[in-house]
């Protein structure tokens, strides 16, 4: 068993396409571009398609009690 995985070590490929793994975090808010694109971009899709979501179900209210008749 030992001389599988050591055989399989041996030849086991490095990816090259891989960029190199960097200690340093990624800045987010160090210019505004990245401010925008990364938070204020998703926050006004996130609330656009509960405002879409909101007036769908608006309008299917709204069609549903003009099929019903009125009971009068």
């Amino acid at each position: 068993m030992q001389t599988l995985i050591l055989v399989t070590r041996l030849f086991a490929q490095q990816p090259r396409h891989v960029p190199p793994v960097h200690d340093e975090p990624l800045r987010f808010f160090d210019t505004p571009e990245n401010i925008i694109f990364y938070v204020v971009l998703p926050a006004v899709v996130v609330i656009l398609y509960f405002i879409w979501r909101y007036n769908v179900h608006k309008m299917r209210k709204n069609d549903r009690e003009k099929k019903t008749p009125d009971k009068d």
